[in-house]
């Protein structure tokens, strides 16, 4: 069966709490061992950024930077209308969140030193945005009329990804999609894959990117290609049922299966895929060189990267490909329209 454009949620609304009403984002508080979902405490501080889902979250030592999504004219099973919200939050709770920007669509974010890029999601009018961090300098779009992009990552010279493609006019197939960069300070758009069948999560090391394709198909695949364009694009895996949620460390990437069934290892030198834990409704997968994090039946959970016992984390979590983020010391989980900031030594 072909696939059809079911990832509404990427949009603005959270599998878990649906798409809310409400104003946009108006002021933040800091709880000490805020209860994560109204049930028990994750030991976390609970940041109250707002009244509508978050979307996605990056995070570094001292700010989360998170995409909102205001609904206006709910569309049933459409992506709703509405607008979207860049806001820059302090980790320590100290004064109200800075909007950074307001779109239609935001799908995915990634951070460096200075800037917050955005991918604005558009199956024919997309773009790839830089923010400045502390909302100084005025957007630059860096790439326009990109294929609705999704995932968005960053390495010290340029911005990578992915085009989900066009939906056609029979609604079962998508055309365009692909693996795009371009440089930080702009220029022509390198195109590094094309047409592939759904290209979904990216993430990058410091040779090659590597994306998950195939959503929807039963046979998905993990591809890889080096970063700068010098050879063609190559299989990893594939047979990998519905592809949710993709990460790298130094020697391994990782990502989820079946909806979440399982999260899978494969060694960057190669050989074959390999199960490392269990894991249900899983989009969002994170490593951070020791430990693997991911959410499983709602709640953040990690395990090591190696495998064995998974721990939980406590804290409930949205179901978003970017619904939490890990910095060195600390796990930013979105919530609802909360952040749940956990130090990773309390756990």
């Amino acid at each position: 069966m072909k696939p059809t454009r079911r990832f509404h949620w990427l949009l603005g609304c959270s599998l878990v709490l649906g798409c809310s009403s409400g104003a946009a984002v108006v002021g933040s508080d800091l709880v000490d061992g805020g209860r994560a979902d109204g049930q028990g405490s994750c030991g976390a501080r609970l940041i109250v950024v707002g009244t509508d889902p978050i979307n996605a979250v990056v995070a570094d030592d001292t700010h989360a930077y998170v995409a909102v999504f205001s609904p206006t004219v709910p569309q049933g099973g459409q992506p709703a209308q509405g607008t979207a919200h860049v806001l820059r939050v302090a980790l320590d709770g100290s004064g109200a969140p800075s909007q950074l920007w307001t779109e239609a669509r935001v799908s995915g974010l990634a951070i460096d030193e200075a800037n917050v890029y955005v991918a604005r999601a558009d199956d024919t009018h997309g773009a790839i945005v830089k923010l400045s961090k502390d909302g100084t300098a005025s957007p630059v779009v860096l790439a326009a009329e990109q294929l609705y992009p999704t995932s968005v990552r960053v390495d010290a010279t340029h911005v990578y990804w992915t085009n989900r493609g066009t939906l056609s006019t029979s609604g079962t197939e998508m055309p365009g999609g692909g693996v795009s960069r371009v440089a930080k300070s702009g220029g022509a758009v390198e195109q590094l894959a094309v047409e592939s069948l759904e290209p979904m999560t990216l993430v990058v090391d410091d040779t090659s990117v590597y994306w998950t394709d195939g959503f929807y198909a039963q046979a998905g695949i993990v591809m890889a290609a080096p970063k700068d364009g010098s050879s063609a694009p190559r299989q990893l895996a594939r047979g990998q049922f519905n592809l949710t949620g993709l990460a790298a460390d130094a020697e391994r990437i990782y990502w989820a299966t079946g909806g979440g069934g399982q999260i899978v290892a494969l060694p960057k030198t190669g050989g074959a895929p390999s199960s490392i834990v269990q894991a249900s409704t899983t989009v969002s997968v994170v490593a951070d060189g020791a430990s693997i994090y991911f959410v499983s039946n709602g709640l953040l959970q990690r395990v090591a990267s190696t495998g064995g016992r998974p721990e939980s984390i406590g804290c409930r979590a949205n179901i978003d490909p970017q619904s939490f983020a890990v910095t060195p010391t600390a796990v930013v989980v979105a919530n609802g329209s909360n952040l749940n900031i956990v130090a990773k030594s309390d756990h």
